[in-house]
Order: C-alpha cells, then structure tokens, then sequence
C-alpha cells in the first residue's frame, strides 16, 4: 500500500490530504491547509520557499515523501482539437502534429497531456482537449518541493481531479453513466466549471471572481455559466443537464445551489471529498466547510487507485504505443513459441533426470545411513543375541531338582552330603554337581545306572573310602541337563 501526500497548489495557499493508497480503497490520515507567508514568493525565490514547507510539514509531523501535485486550470492553457476519427492508440501522435501548429511556445518548453472524448462511430472526426503547462513555471515549483525533501510523482490539474471525486460519487450512488453534470467550484477567488458526460469530462473552464460587492459576484457567475455551456453546446448538442456538483463553502453553496437551481432547474448536490465513503472514517471528525478544499488533492489519489479514471498527468503524460506490422508480430510469435517449446521439452527432460538423479542420491545417502546405524549398534544386536541365549537356557533348577529326586530309587543304603547347581555352556545347559555316601560300591553304582536310566548324563569320579563307618563308601556323581531336557518319568506323564 503506497503513501501519497497530495496536494492543491494555490498561489496563497496549500491544501493537502495525506493517504495511504491500495487498489481497492482509499485511507486518509491527515489534512491540513499552509497560508504561503507575505515575505516568500515562491517564483523569485524557491530554495526559502522550500525551506519554509519543509519547517511547515514537520511541525505537522508529516513525513510522506511522494507527492502527487494538483495545479489550478488558469496555470495550464487547454486547447480543443479537433482530429481524424482515429482509435485511441494512434491520438497521441496526431495530438502532437496538432499541438506543433497550435501551440505559440516550442512543444520542447511545454509539458503536455490529453484528454480524449469518446469516440462516434459515425463521425468523420474526434475532439480532445490538449492541455500544456510551461516547463519554466512547473521547474520553479518542482523546485520548491526538491528543496522541501519531496519527490512529485504527478501533476494534474484541478478540474479533472474534482471531476474524478464526483464521477466515483455518481457511480456509488448509482446514477446513469449516459447523463450530463455539472461540476461548480468556487474556492476563494477562484472559480471552475468542468462539465461531465457519459462519465467523461467534455469541457472545462476556470476564471478569477475578484468582484467587490455580492451582487456583482453572482453577475460574473452568471455570465462565466451562460459562457461555458455556449461553448460546449457543440459538444453537448441537445443535451440536457441532469444534475450540478457543488464544491464550496457553506455559505456559497447555498447561494449557489439556488442560483443554480434557478438557472438549469435539475437537481443540485453538494460534493464532500473527504466523505467516509470516499477517503475513509479518519477525518470523519471535520466539518464540511473543512472538506471543500480537499476535491483536487482526493482526485488526485482515485486516480492512483483506479487506472480507469481519467486524469491528466504532466509527468506520465499518454504516449504512443509503438504497433509492429502484424505479420511481423506473427513471426516473432511462431519464434518465440518454437524456442518456448524447444525449451519446454529439454527443461522437463533436463527436470525428469534431475529428479531421478536427486532420488538415486537421496536413496544412496539412506543406504549408508542405514549401513552405519547398523554399524553402530552392532554391540547391542550381539548383546541382545546373548541375553536371547541366557533366556533360552535359563532353567527352573527347582523344577529339575524335583524331577530328579523323582527319579532316584528311595533307599536307605545311599544319601547325599553335598549339592550344588551350575549352569554350563555348549549342549548342556546346566550341571548338578552331587556328593553321595553309600553302603557299598555297588549302592553307587546301582545309583548312577538309575540316573542313565532316567535319561540324564552321568560322569562318576573314583568310589573312594569315607569317613562315615556305617556307609564307607563315597563319590562324586556330575549330572548334565541337556536343552529342553525331560527325564523319562516326565514323559511317562
């Protein structure tokens, strides 16, 4: 959203309306009006003047830098030419022809603009009004304004800028575009006439009413209307007014809306630029008498939003398209088509292998980054490889003990004075490790041929003496538990 600081230059005076721009709406923030002081003219002496605004604009805390300029029409010369019925994007060239012969200054010493009417099918010509403002008196304000740390973005005149604030009121309001209005301005002195049809501006008109008394202020307006509206009569023919815009203050506007009324007997409106509906709620607070002032400044920033408003624009001025033969434009587009095409083809093939490639890379990175994660955590996998053993060799040794006693033959003639449990690695998954005392040799030995019976894995060291006189004879018997081991009573069960 752009800031402007739009404002309406007078010879007296400043008005200005700060705003922010965006291409829907329009917000303002500020507005303010600067008396020029008595000891500054701006045309001898613009470095003061430029001081003087810039010291103006800071007191007021105003630090938007982009200027959009609205001139009065007396500052400008506005000229109606008449041209061949040519369609709009040849007028610029036959309006500089024109302006060659017409204007009484070089066209080097003059910036220049147009506003062209709508074109009649019918007809063998066209009208456009020709607008010129000398470059020597433009530099001498651009001046002021450089001095000032401003930078002027645009400069456009008074009635087509008041015009652009009562066409988007008409179109808001919903008036029909084919009707003709009236657009009255009376600011101090200065007083201005633009006349509207089918939403374009037809004619303007502006005069300085320096009349003493009152009475002869309404006999100058009476006489510069009766002067405008006979010389757009060609332009208008047998149209009729439908309504009349006023912009004044409010004690002119009374009196005018009735002289008005009298004179074209249509309707009378009074045209608030700094309305809610045209600039926002901000400055809502103003009374209407503060409003008047602001309908150049506020044309100025529509015709910022809206391209589509008619304005005119000393600095970005209309300008001939250059319009190739056709037959060229079409080569240049087969060309360019072909090249697109060209272009297209490798640019998707050059993409599709890009992608493939970035996939191949992308999955060679995982790959390795796979390979090293396992890398990695190879002490955990074998440490999980040899708990999963430990846990598959784990033995209930109660369980075994129980089915072991089971097994043994129940006898007085052998007893056990030592065991012990360990657990064993390879086929066997534990060892029960028993010292036994019996009667006699043969008692161990029946003993032992018990436990192979049962299925078990028996080792016998040496029968050896004891020291026990009723059972003299003593071993050491290894039992050797096998993985998933089930003794043959088990089974039976």
């Amino acid at each position: 959203m752009a800031e402007y600081l739009a404002i309406d230059w007078e010879r007296k005076k400043l008005y200005g309306v700060c705003a922010q721009v965006s291409r829907h709406q329009i917000t303002a923030t500020d507005s303010f009006s600067l008396i020029w002081p008595e000891s500054i003219n701006f045309n001898t002496d613009p470095e003061s003047a430029g001081k003087w605004l810039s010291r103006e604009l800071a007191n007021l805390r105003i630090s938007t830098k982009q200027v959009l300029l609205c001139l009065p029409r007396e500052e400008t010369v506005v000229r109606q030419l008449e041209l061949p019925n040519a369609p709009d994007h040849e007028l610029p060239d036959l309006v500089q022809l024109q302006a060659e012969t017409k204007s009484a200054l070089p066209l080097s010493e003059l910036y220049m603009d147009y506003l062209p009417l709508p074109c009649v099918a019918e007809a063998d010509s066209r009208t456009v009004q020709m607008t010129t403002l000398s470059r020597r008196k433009a530099g001498k304000i651009q001046q002021v304004f450089e001095v000032a740390g401003l930078e002027i973005q645009s400069i456009g005149i008074s009635p087509v800028a008041q015009a652009a604030v009562a066409i988007r009121e008409e179109s808001r309001l919903g008036y029909q575009p084919h009707k003709t209005s009236l657009i009255v301005s009376k600011i101090d002195g200065r007083f201005e006439l633009t006349l509207v049809h089918n939403r374009h501006i037809v004619y303007t008109h502006s005069t300085q009413l320096m009349f003493e008394t009152e009475e002869e202020t309404i006999r100058g307006i009476r006489a510069e209307l009766s002067r405008t509206m006979i010389a757009a009569q060609p332009l208008l023919g047998s149209l009729q007014l439908e309504r009349v815009w006023i912009v004044g203050l409010k004690d002119e506007k009374e009196k005018l809306a009735g002289l008005l009324s009298d004179r074209f007997s249509c309707d009378v409106h009074f045209l608030d630029p700094l309305s809610e509906t045209i600039v926002g709620p901000n400055l809502v607070g103003q009374s209407d008498d503060k409003h008047v002032p602001y309908a150049g400044p506020v044309g100025m920033l529509l015709a910022r939003m809206d391209d589509a408003i008619e304005t005119v624009d000393f600095l970005n001025p209309r300008r001939t398209v250059n319009r190739t033969e056709r037959s060229v434009i079409q080569k240049r587009i087969m060309v360019v088509a072909a090249i697109v095409l060209v272009i297209g083809f490798f640019g998707v093939r050059f993409l599709f292998e890009r992608s493939i490639e970035k996939q191949i890379a992308t999955m060679t990175l995982k790959k390795k980054e796979s390979e090293n994660f396992i890398e990695t955590r190879k002490p955990l996998l074998d440490s999980v490889d040899t708990v999963q053993e430990w846990v598959d060799r784990d033995l209930d040794w109660l369980t075994e003990l129980e089915a072991l006693n089971k097994s043994f033959p129940g006898t007085e003639k052998v007893y056990m004075t030592q065991l012990r449990m360990n657990p064993t690695s390879g086929d066997n998954v534990g060892q029960i490790q028993a010292k036994v005392n019996a009667k006699s040799r043969e008692d161990i030995q029946d003993l032992n041929k018990v436990i192979d019976d049962e299925g078990y894995e028996t080792k016998t060291k040496a029968i050896t003496q004891s020291k026990d006189p009723k059972y003299g004879q003593t071993s050491d018997i290894d039992v050797r538990l096998k993985k998933k081991h089930q003794s043959k009573s088990q089974e039976k069960k």
